[in-house]
């Protein structure tokens, strides 16, 4: 695995603040280059690693609240081009109305707050994962950060995982992420029809959270098994009338 020792660029800094000047030029930043730049694959696999943290995960336990999102901008400062990871997710982040620049975006001077994950999906070797992207990332403040080469055409690992220490990246082999309560796990099935290997959220124990169809299809499932059980038990599960008093004394 390789490991990511060198320190950040010292040029990239985040801004959290803007002068009157600078906020005159973010008005001006434009946030959408309306550029296709991903396969079919690549955007089914983003897909799948936000629509179930909307649908099943919804903040985990404590109901924290997040943002989810993929290809979209990241402004870290007014003068410097963005970032744009393939998926991200901060924690702690209010849903907006998504009617403003601000809203539809992620600048750092409005957030307040880095992001805890950031995701990048390998589909060519130009893409700068292991140097520049990398290295702006540890730069900003993302505490974690993975690559996912389904292909491996990086290198001979699916998955690298890296965690910042004190500003700097260092290998991670566990899937748990402590500050986001969730693991990023590999798993095998068909996604949409495509079977394929999958890079998914999980829990503390590595089981994945289920997109919406699978929570219905488990849910159905459940619902027939437990009319399976009152047949057998000689109950007809459409009788309305069982289990209720027939009103006498």
């Amino acid at each position: 695995m390789q490991k990511a020792k060198e320190s950040a660029p010292r040029d990239i800094q985040p801004q959290w603040t803007l002068t009157p000047a600078e906020m005159r030029l973010a008005e001006k930043l434009e946030i959408e280059d309306g550029k296709p730049v991903d396969g079919e694959r690549s955007e089914k696999q983003m897909r799948l690693l936000t629509e179930p943290l909307y649908t099943s995960w919804k903040g985990g336990a404590k109901r924290r609240l997040f943002l989810a999102a993929a290809n979209v901008g990241i402004f870290f400062a007014v003068k410097k081009p963005p970032i744009v990871p393939d998926v991200f997710l901060s924690m702690d982040i209010k849903q907006t109305a998504l009617k403003t620049k601000a809203e539809n975006t992620y600048f750092y001077w409005d957030r307040k707050k880095p992001l805890e994950v950031a995701i990048e999906i390998v589909s060519n070797k130009r893409g700068g994962e292991k140097t520049h992207k990398r290295d702006t990332y540890a730069s900003i403040g993302i505490k974690y950060y993975v690559i996912f080469d389904p292909f491996r055409r990086l290198g001979s690992l699916i998955v690298e995982r890296f965690v910042l220490v004190d500003g700097v990246y260092h290998p991670q082999t566990a899937t748990w992420m402590e500050e986001v309560g969730l693991s990023l796990v590999l798993w095998e099935g068909a996604f949409e029809g495509l079977h394929d290997i999958w890079l998914r959220w999980g829990d503390e124990k590595g089981v994945v959270i289920p997109t919406g169809e699978e929570s219905t299809a488990s849910m159905q499932s459940e619902v027939a098994r437990l009319r399976q059980l009152l047949k057998s038990k000689g109950i007809d599960p459409n009788d309305k009338s069982n289990g209720k008093s027939n009103g006498k004394h």
